[in-house]
């Protein structure tokens, strides 16, 4: 139950913030592996989820974050 809901949640999330999400899935290589990066909580977001980053408004922090984990360049 755990697992689909992460699974509902990325989709919801690809639909929302496409760019966002594809970065995601080729910077950690599938979907699965961005589905739980997105749900583990970071050090960096001070123990928070990734989507509680977002509910707080602050995406722009959560790009740079993803751009620095996933090697992608500005």
């Amino acid at each position: 139950m755990k697992e689909r809901t992460a699974f509902v949640a990325f989709s919801i999330l690809e639909e929302h913030l496409s760019d966002f999400s594809n970065t995601l899935i080729s910077g950690l290589g599938d979907r699965a592996r961005a589905v739980r990066w997105m749900c583990m909580h970071h050090r960096v977001f001070e123990g928070r989820n990734a989507y509680q980053v977002i509910a707080d408004g602050e995406t722009d922090r959560l790009w740079e974050e993803v751009t620095r984990a996933c090697g992608v360049a500005d």
